[in-house]
Parts: C-alpha cells; structure tokens; sequence
C-alpha cells in the first residue's frame, strides 16, 4: 500500500476560497522547510527567510504551485522531492520462515516552485556562519597542526564578486591592462571584439505552464545539441581561431510570462584580426545570428518572437586604444558584468524574482556560469603571474618558465607552476624542443620526465636525490646498487617522507554541531513518474471513469466532468488551468487541456495503432522532414535518411516534401 500519495492528486474541499488555499500553501511550505523553526538575532538587519518567502509568494501567487518539474528522471535534490512507498510481503522459501515485509519508492514527484523556494532559504540560512577545520596529521602526532575557515556558498557576495574578477583576468590576459600587483600586462588579441548572445525560452508555450527546472534545462541543453558546435563552425569559417566564452545562467529581467524564470547569456571574446584590422561588428553579427538561429531551432520552448534583434550584441572592444566608435566597449569585464546579476548585497535581500530563480538552479545543483578551457587557462595564468610578481607569494618562476607535459586531453604541454597551458606553445614534436625555444627552465617538475636532450647544466638530475627529483610526492623510495669497499656490491633503499598535507576534518555548524568532511556530497534524487494512457482507448476509459474529476492548478476545484460532457465547462475563478485527477490511480492528466481530452470522446475514440509517445516520435520525424526539405537540396529519398524516418513511413514523407517544395 502507498505510505504517501502523490502531491499532484490530493484532494482539496471545493469549497475554500483563494486566499484561504493561499494562505495555506505558503504557511505549509513555511512548515514543510522548518523555516518557522530557524532563530535569527532580532538585531540584525537581514530579514528573516520566512518573511522573505512571504514577499516572494505576494508576488508571484499560485504560479508557484507548479511542480519544478514534470520530467521523468530528472535529478532534483532530496528536500525537494515527495515520494510515494509501496510496502509489499515476500514469500516465505521453507516452511519455518516468516515473510518479511519490503518497503520501496515506487513513484517519486517533484516538489512545487513555492517549496523549493523554502526549502533553499532554509538551507541558505543555516549554512551562515558554517566553518570547516582544516587539519595536518592526526592528534597525538608530533606535527599536528588545526584551523577553522569560513564556508563559501555559491549565492554569497563573496563569491559574485569572485566571478567578476575571473571576468576581469579573462579580459588582461586577451585585451591587456593592469593587475592587481601593479604589473601591466600586454593582451594576446590584436583585434578583440565582444559578443554576447542571449539564449531564452517560453515558459508557457502552448498556454501551459512548464515547471522552471525544465524550463531551464530545456535552454542549457540546446547549448550541447547543436548551438556550441554552431557557435565553433561560424567562428572557424571567419578564421577566427583565438576566442573565450563564458556562459552564465540569469533571471528573465522585468516582469512577465517568464518573470522568475530564467535564460542563459553566451559572452564571447574574440580576436577578430583574421576578419580585419577595423571595426569587424557587422561582419560577426551577420554570421553568429545563425548560431541564435539554431538554439531556436533545437529548443522545444524557444520561439523567434523571443530572439529578436536584442538577442545578439557585438561591440569592439577598445582597451587602452581610444577608437572613435561610439558603441565600443572600454572594459569588457564591466560590460559583461552589467548581463550579471552580481550584487554585494545578502542572498536575502535580492529581489523575489532572483530568489525564485535561484531556487531552480540550487534544486537541481545547476552551474550558474561555465567557461571554456581556454578562459579557465587564462584566469589560472593571470593568476599564476600575480604570485611570482607578488612578495607575499613563495613562486620564484613566472608563468610559463617551467614547461611540463600536460595529461588533459588536446594539450600536450603546459605551464609548470599553474597547469595552465595559456600562452605555452603547442607544436613541438618534444618538450625539450619547447623548453629550448620559448627559453624556459628545464627541470622536471613532479619527478621523471625524458633526460635525452637535457643542457649540460642538468646531466645530473639522476644524480639527484630521490626526494629533489619527487618534489610532490608526501614519500618517495629508491632502490639501486652500490659499491661498498668492505661490503662490496650491495642494494641500497633511499627514500623520503614529508610531513602530511592539510585535509579537511570536519564540518561545524553554527550552532557548534560538528559532522565529518565526508559527507558523501548532495543527495540528488530522480524523479520517478507514474504512467500515463497510451492509447486513445485507455484515455476514454480514465475519462468514463467515475473516480476521475477536474483539479485546478491552485487545488481549490475539485469536481466532476459532467459539465464538460454537457458542453457547459466549469472554471475556478482564479483562471488557472485546468487537470484531470483520479482518486483511485493515484495520477494525472496534465499535459493537455481538459477540453482536448475530453474531445477524444467525440466521437467514442478506437484505440489507435500508436502510443501517444510512439505518435510524439513520428511527429518530430515529419517535422524534421519539412525543415530538410525547405533548407536543403538533398533529392528526397536523401530528405527521408537523414531524418530518420522509418520506411513505413516514406509515403506520407514524400507526400510532405512534395508539398514543402511546392
């Protein structure tokens, strides 16, 4: 039997009215999230996360009932899931054992957007003053060392401010400018040009409400399935060779159908001299306006009206050279950041709309911005050359005077000190040939390397002790040959040991609890969704169904289909849409409205050959058979294959593109 129902199906007395269901749904969040349980200093000036739950629900109201998502098998966090326990007995094997009693997940929900809105504050608040205790060996040993640091959450000011200057060595190291230690360096790019496309999606395309974690992952997907590659071609085909992006997840800005969802800005630095000396802003824009064009074209949920001629911007980048171009960009790093919602204010005191969207990232653990390797290369040389210019750094050597092989894929060498293969030379054939070239020094760092070829200088490297050629490992042993007067011949062992590094002990709350380091990290739980009808058959008999009734998205109407059979539909006055429940199955019809699932019965529906999802498939195949169609001028036996269209199909395929072609 279920030990929980499914939150999509609980039955709510018709009767209540909207601000009384309201007042509930926010008071059961409060409670669901202990966010009633949490003390605060009343001194303090931040409010209290209850309070701010409030001000988020007065301002986005029932549509934050939606589940955060309806997809099956997406991961959400633990706190933000309900699930449904089905208990069952085994069969006893031998005569003298008893049954034992089997308890299981068999359907598992989503929580709603008001509920993970809670339950993030809660966790917000009581990650405040959360510290860590670094430690070195172990207690009793002579070198045993400890200390505490204050814990870092992503949505702190801290670590926004951090993001902005990762921004900003990004921008040094292409475009040039001064660091912090005073040092001015010399950028890479001899034509920078900024462009940053911006990537959005409906969050009601069909006059349906998607829960926002889909909504998102639907934007972030597009990125990997065809928009990054298309991104790549265009920049490859303009000679442009030499680029960064960094990629960050924002709140849709002002209110609105989308108003605390969210969309993805795409912030590409480019060197744009292959194209031309000057200004090369209409040429890019011309060409990347396709790679908004394909983000369209894979996402579900995003539409053209959506991506319009806002959706791309392309500025030149001046740096220290005044250009006398009035829309060029004096600092890319300040205006990438006016596309971030960094702010040195509290989690706490950001707009509801920043708080609801950040609940959906945080449910899903999503990565608010991403970089490619090549910016992550640049912020770890930027940052390689600040310690070897700083006195209070212990690096001697500069970024890149010490050339090693590299182990990640598609870089074979790579800067000693960093690991950072910015500015490190790539088309040798061996590293001694690079260390010659680019003049650095020749040591091996982290033991072994190739002795062929090493200067004069270091002809006794093997000479060195085992300890000085494994300069990182914490022990380290020899065994070789010696030549003892006495003893004669005879194996000898050398070895090393160092002191212990600093590991992370333990995990102290603020209110002075302790729990171990290894906590085995986030629990994140897939989303396990009931069945739905396949066939028009089986929706005709969930709809005859006495036990099926009408649920409204605010959970106030609870009725009968009869006035829908009647054709005389009934609404709930706060205009939200309308689902189909069934007490007995314990699931929903939600994925249409319930006057299209009642028209399945006029006339009385004949099962059909396909399920809904088999038909889903077939359609998204004709489609992409009128779009190959239309843009291409492949014959259309050519249209069929690389569509993917079952033979069984070619008839009405060919019978489209005789009509798309027309």
């Amino acid at each position: 039997m279920s030990t929980s129902e499914p939150p999509a199906v609980r039955s709510r007395p018709a009767n209540q009215t909207n601000s009384r269901n309201a007042s509930r749904a926010l008071k059961r969040a409060i409670k669901n999230a202990s966010l009633d349980d949490i003390e605060i200093d009343p001194d303090r000036e931040l409010p209290h996360p209850a309070h701010r739950l409030a001000e988020v629900w007065d301002e986005f109201g029932s549509r934050l009932l939606v589940p955060l998502s309806e997809s099956n098998e997406m991961a959400l966090r633990g706190e933000v899931t309900e699930e449904v326990i089905t208990e069952s007995q085994t069969e006893p094997l031998r005569p003298m054992e008893n049954s034992v009693t089997v308890t299981e997940v068999s359907e598992r929900y989503a929580a709603t957007w008001l509920d993970g809105i809670a339950s993030m504050l809660a966790w917000y608040e009581r990650a405040r003053g959360r510290r860590g205790r670094l430690a070195r060996g172990y207690e009793g040993d002579a070198e045993y060392a400890e200390f505490e640091i204050e814990l870092e959450n992503s949505w702190q000011p801290s670590y926004c401010a951090r993001e902005i200057a990762r921004l900003k060595a990004i921008e040094r190291e292409t475009v040039g400018g001064e660091r912090p230690t005073g040092v001015e360096a010399s950028g890479e790019y001899e034509n920078p040009h900024s462009v940053i496309l911006t990537l959005s999606a409906s969050s009601k395309p069909d006059d349906e409400r998607v829960g926002p974690a889909d909504h998102d992952r639907a934007i972030a997907d597009s990125w990997s399935t065809g928009v990054y590659q298309r991104l790549y071609d265009k920049l490859d085909a303009l000679g442009v060779e030499d680029w960064v992006y960094h990629k960050q997840g924002e709140p849709h800005p002002g209110g609105g159908l989308n108003h605390g969802y969210g969309h993805h800005h795409v912030m590409v630095l480019l060197d744009a001299a292959p194209i031309g000396a000057g200004d090369c802003t209409t040429v890019l824009e011309d060409k990347l306006r396709s790679v908004v064009e394909k983000h369209v074209d894979v996402c579900d949920l995003a539409g053209e009206g959506g991506h319009g001629d806002d959706s791309i911007s392309v500025r030149r980048v001046a740096g220290d050279d005044q250009w006398d171009g009035e829309d060029d960009v004096q600092s890319w790093s300040a205006y990438a950041a006016e596309y971030i919602s960094s702010a040195e204010e509290d989690f706490l005191e950001r707009p509801p709309a920043y708080i609801a969207w950040a609940a959906t990232q945080w449910s899903t653990m999503s990565q608010k911005a991403t970089r490619s390797m090549t910016a992550n290369s640049a912020i770890a040389a930027d940052a390689c050359k600040q310690r070897a210019e700083s006195d209070r750094a212990t690096q001697a050597l500069g970024h890149g005077e010490r050339i090693v092989r590299s182990s990640r894929r598609g870089v074979d060498y790579e800067c000693g000190c960093c690991g950072s293969p910015w500015q490190i030379p790539q088309h040798y054939e061996t590293l001694t040939a690079a260390r010659r070239d680019h003049d650095t020094q020749v040591p091996v760092a982290d033991g072994a390397g190739d002795v062929d070829g090493l200067e004069e200088d270091d002809e006794d490297w093997l000479d060195k002790s085992v300890g000085d050629r494994w300069p990182s490992a914490t022990e380290a042993a020899e065994r070789k040959t010696a030549v003892d007067p006495h003893l004669g011949v005879r194996t000898v062992m050398e070895s090393v040991e160092r002191p212990p590094s600093w590991r992370m002990d333990a995990i102290i709350e603020s209110d002075g609890e302790e729990r171990p380091a290894s906590g085995g990290g986030v629990d994140m739980r897939p989303l396990m969704l009931p069945t739905l009808p396949k066939t028009r058959g089986e929706v005709a008999q969930f709809l005859n169904d006495p036990a099926t009734y009408v649920l409204c998205e605010c959970d106030v109407l609870a009725r009968g289909l009869d006035p829908w059979r009647d054709g005389t539909p009934d609404e709930c006055s706060c205009g939200c849409e309308l689902r189909l429940a069934n007490v007995v199955d314990d699931w929903t019809l939600g994925t249409l409205p319930v006057e299209q699932w009642v028209a399945l019965l006029h006339p009385d529906p004949v099962v059909r050959e396909r399920s809904f999802a088999e038909q889903k498939e077939l359609d998204e195949a004709l489609e992409r058979v009128r779009t190959l169609a239309v843009n291409t001028t492949l014959d259309p036996l050519g249209v069929l294959a690389q569509a993917g269209l079952a033979p069984e199909h070619f008839e009405a395929g060919l019978e489209l593109i005789e009509d798309a072609r027309a």
